[in-house]
């Protein structure tokens, strides 16, 4: 067993014993079965209190989110990707209110739609990047294809999660569950771009950039023109 189970449990002790914890909602790669031996341990405290706590108990990193009730509701308003706080999470104990708050998160993620903003802004980013890394292709440029490739690669994860209508997760979600989406640009993609060659991943990228490109809806054009005609008047200035 992982010693962060153990001082899980140690931890979780002490929460009990304070009057103005009433949960605790374990996060991260603990909480849905993805943990190394140097994983750390993210909570999520329902607390009187608004503050974080972060320190190292036995060389692993113990990060503690004391929050009200209401702001963590407030967050789940506020910032759509709040809602894989508590779709990947275990209930440690609680008087009910952090399960009041997962019901939430999940119907915040099943019925999210990407603003048409959104996804007009990464479609002008993408068709730059498809552009210049074709380029750098043409050129047999190594050096250029393989940056572009790390300073884009976010932005590309981003037009496959919009496609499928789901916020963007933080990275080790995305990494871990980017198998579930329910749509997907071919079988293996994820590892295509990750983890192979430069010319494969690179192939890879503008394979999926094209089916980005063409998952798009009604209205989408107008909002990437927008975009288009934003940069350019900023160009100017």
């Amino acid at each position: 067993m992982l010693k962060q189970f153990e001082l899980l449990d140690v931890e979780i002790e002490a929460l009990k014993k304070d009057q103005g914890i009433c949960g605790v909602l374990l996060s991260g790669s603990l909480a849905y079965e993805k943990a190394t031996e140097y994983s750390d341990i993210d909570l999520i405290v329902l607390s009187n209190k608004n503050e974080f706590v972060s320190r190292r108990v036995e060389g692993i990193l113990i990060e503690e989110h004391f929050h009200t009730y209401e702001k963590l509701g407030e967050g789940l308003d506020k910032n759509p990707a709040e809602v894989y706080k508590y779709i990947y999470s275990k209930i440690l104990f609680d008087d009910g209110r952090l399960a009041d708050l997962i019901k939430k998160a999940q119907f915040l993620f099943d019925h999210y739609k990407t603003p048409m903003e959104e996804k007009g802004k990464i479609k002008y980013w993408l068709t730059t990047v498809k552009d210049k890394l074709k380029g750098a292709i043409s050129n047999n440029d190594s050096l250029k294809i393989s940056y572009l490739l790390s300073t884009s690669s976010w932005e590309v994860l981003k037009g496959v999660w919009a496609v499928n209508d789901k916020p963007m997760p933080p990275s080790s979600i995305a990494f871990a569950f980017h198998h579930s989406l329910a749509v997907a640009p071919f079988d293996k993609w994820f590892e295509t771009l990750f983890d192979k060659d430069i010319n494969s991943r690179a192939e890879s990228m503008l394979r999926i950039i094209d089916w980005i490109m063409q998952q798009a809806i009604v209205g989408e054009d107008e909002c990437w023109k927008k975009n288009l005609t934003e940069r350019q008047s900023a160009s100017l200035c």
